[in-house]
């Protein structure tokens, strides 16, 4: 073995001695301070980031940590058909009912299923006080199960509820206790009266399956206070097609999903 030094500390090492005269390589002794390290090393980190040409390392790196604490502070919820407050299934065709799912024949009515046509109509309300206060809702998607309808599609659309509704709620009224109350006109179909003017979301939907709409606008302007939680009117203004629903109160129970992200403001 080639003879060292009593003593190295070029690459951290303690090297003493042996009576032959024969230097010995020892591990570093635990109380070594970080000192007996050499710069090259112990400033190895400092030194990369340092470096002119690594100022978009030290950028990536940055925004790798605001992103993983943005993602770390959002969350999201998902609210079923189980949590809602209120619904309902309104038709032309029998004005005073409201949980009329299918025509099954004169003045008889099943609710399996749920039509949507241009004389039926779908509410649906879910609760807002599942979101924290001073939270900012980033992303709100409707998910919305369907089963069939007029081959060539229809229309659907999700359209913000303007006015309170309630016990009783059918085509005629909107609520019928504490008092009876109509909507301004039958089946909530009043333009800026009833629902919006504009519909929050719309789609073609045909075949069989579900649709996700996404409704971020309303949901954020009901929990910041802005509007009156209503909840939604789903229906179409085809004239002549339909849109057959799964039912939550049936085939469809949990199926219909309102998924709500939402951060610190």
């Amino acid at each position: 073995m080639k003879n060292l030094p009593k003593e190295s500390n070029h690459s951290g090492w303690h090297v003493p001695e042996s009576s032959t005269g024969v230097a010995i390589a020892r591990e570093p002794r635990p109380s070594q301070s970080l000192r007996d390290v050499p710069p090259r090393l112990a400033n190895k980190t400092n030194h990369v980031f340092s470096q002119p040409g690594n100022r978009w390392l030290r950028i990536t790196v940055a925004c790798l940590v605001l992103c993983c604490a943005s993602t770390a502070s959002a969350r999201t919820i998902v609210l079923t058909d189980e949590d809602c407050e209120d619904m309902a299934a309104i038709t032309a065709l029998a004005p005073r009912i409201g949980w009329a799912g299918i025509s099954y024949g004169p003045g008889e009515f099943i609710n399996s299923q749920i039509d949507i046509s241009a004389k039926t109509s779908f509410l649906i309300r879910y609760p807002m006080d599942k979101i924290p206060k001073g939270q900012r809702v980033t992303k709100a998607e409707l998910t919305v199960p369907f089963v069939y309808g007029t081959p060539t599609g229809v229309r659907t659309q999700v359209r913000r509820l303007l006015v309170d509704w309630g016990p009783g709620v059918c085509h005629q009224y909107r609520r019928v206790r504490p008092e009876r109350l109509e909507w301004n006109t039958g089946g909530a179909m009043g333009l800026g009266q009833d629902r919006a003017v504009k519909a929050t979301a719309s789609a073609l939907l045909k075949g069989s399956g579900e649709h996700v709409f996404n409704v971020t606008e309303d949901v954020e302007l009901w929990h910041s206070g802005k509007a009156g939680q209503h909840g939604w009117l789903i229906t179409t203004d085809d004239p002549t097609g339909y849109l057959r629903l799964s039912s939550p109160s049936w085939g469809g129970l949990k199926q219909w999903k309102l998924r709500i992200t939402f951060e610190p403001r």
